[in-house]
């Protein structure tokens, strides 16, 4: 495993994960400066914006930190685990980043996007805005089953985009997996 934080590329190693909710804890061997906050109180529910955050194609685009918006559509059972619809773009690379409320803390982690050429083939038609992400209780329940620290604080005061941008940065960063 390799991390890309701030253009600079470090190790780091693989502790532990589940691969029915495709989650994984790394120890990236840094010190972050600024904590994610996981969202305190009642969850987020259908029609709560949300902004999911990753590094979609880096290889192509490079490795900056991207931020899209949209809603929570729905929840639904996809096999083993319960999944946040989002109308967030998702793409490759967004995988594993954080799904955040308007405060900037963790609602979700993002997943995957419905697969628009096998919809093609199956309905005739492309899916539009049809993208998946963790419940943060899934994650917080993954977290707890495994001794993993972490903080939550109330979504009370609203944060404008950059706000919300620059703060994730702090925690956010690409890894990838050579295997």
């Amino acid at each position: 495993l390799t991390t890309v934080l701030n253009g600079r590329q470090r190790g780091a190693r693989y502790l532990f994960g589940d691969e029915d909710k495709d989650l994984a804890v790394i120890d990236t061997c840094r010190v972050l400066r600024s904590p994610a906050f996981f969202r305190g109180g009642q969850q987020i529910g259908p029609g709560g914006m949300v902004f999911a955050l990753g590094f979609p194609y880096a290889d192509e685009l490079g490795v900056k930190l991207d931020i899209s918006d949209g809603m929570i559509r729905k929840f639904e059972q996809w096999e083993v685990v319960e999944l946040a619809i989002v109308t967030a773009a998702i793409n490759p690379g967004n995988s594993g980043g954080p799904l955040l409320d308007r405060a900037g803390n963790v609602a979700g982690v993002v997943t995957s996007k419905l697969d628009a050429v096998k919809m093609m083939a199956y309905a005739d038609e492309i899916p539009q805005n049809v993208n998946f992400a963790l419940k943060a209780s899934l994650v917080r329940d993954f977290l707890d089953a495994n001794a993993v620290n972490y903080e939550t604080k109330r979504s009370t005061e609203k944060m404008g985009i950059p706000d919300i941008t620059d703060n994730a940065g702090q925690f956010t960063f690409l890894v990838k997996c050579w295997q």
